[in-house]
């Protein structure tokens, strides 16, 4: 019978030996908060609507965080962004941005390895940036700057990264997808949600809400933890655009 119980025991160590062990966070990835994938809202404010043409005045890039007050260049960034060309004034009774504020700012090209940067997660996280309407506006935008500004950066991380458009999930979602409008004011309004005032950092911070507000959806709908399906871009990912 020892015998027995001492095979036992050597066999149970051997599993455990060749089970992969759980991966240690760094500190940077304790301090975010993050597991092996990082969700990253963002927005921008341009000189107009042509993706072709326009160009980026403002931008804001704030990553999930269970901090209650995220930190500037730890969980956020933004800035001001000197177009170098003129705009109408319909776009500053939008944004508040006068032309004049912007004279003396770098331009884009001075930005792009510090959004690169921030867009570059540790240990291989991967990165799912979050953007309202983004496969029609914001994520061509971010894709030109960064790859004719040549970032060395965007070049080593570009292929890691996935992109999750908000209006693609509010048209999936049950609760939301016989919606009219599904802008992000309509969205905000349906979840009871402050509006952004056209702002990219304010933007960003309404879009982030009206993200977990249709995750929260998402998740009563699927039957599962609202925080497991928060906290699982990839499987919202998978999801929403049916791979599996």
């Amino acid at each position: 019978m020892l015998a027995i119980f001492n095979y036992l025991r050597i066999f149970l160590e051997f599993l455990l030996s060749i089970m992969p062990k759980a991966k240690q966070q760094s500190k940077t990835e304790e301090y975010l908060g993050l597991q092996t994938h990082q969700l990253i809202y963002y927005d921008f404010e341009t000189t107009g609507l042509n993706m072709f043409h326009d160009r980026v005045i403002e931008y804001a890039f704030m990553k999930e965080t269970s901090d209650k007050e995220p930190v500037e260049n730890v969980h956020y960034i933004k800035s001001l962004v000197n177009p170098r060309t003129k705009f109408e004034e319909i776009i500053t009774k939008i944004t508040g941005i006068h032309p004049e504020e912007l004279e003396a700012l770098p331009g884009i090209e001075n930005h792009t390895n510090k959004i690169a940067d921030f867009l570059r997660i540790p240990n291989g996280c991967v990165p799912y940036l979050v953007a309202h309407n983004g496969s029609g506006f914001d994520d061509f935008f971010l894709k030109r700057f960064l790859s004719e500004h040549e970032s060395k950066i965007y070049a080593d991380i570009k292929n890691k990264i996935k992109y999750i458009d908000t209006i693609h999930l509010a048209k999936k979602i049950a609760r939301t997808k016989y919606h009219r409008r599904f802008s992000l004011k309509a969205l905000a309004e349906h979840y009871k949600i402050k509006e952004g005032t056209h702002r990219a950092l304010s933007d960003v911070s309404t879009l982030r809400e009206v993200y977990k507000a249709l995750i929260r959806d998402l998740s009563k709908e699927l039957g599962m933890d609202y925080e497991d399906v928060l906290n699982d871009p990839e499987g919202v990912y998978n999801w929403l655009y049916d791979f599996n």
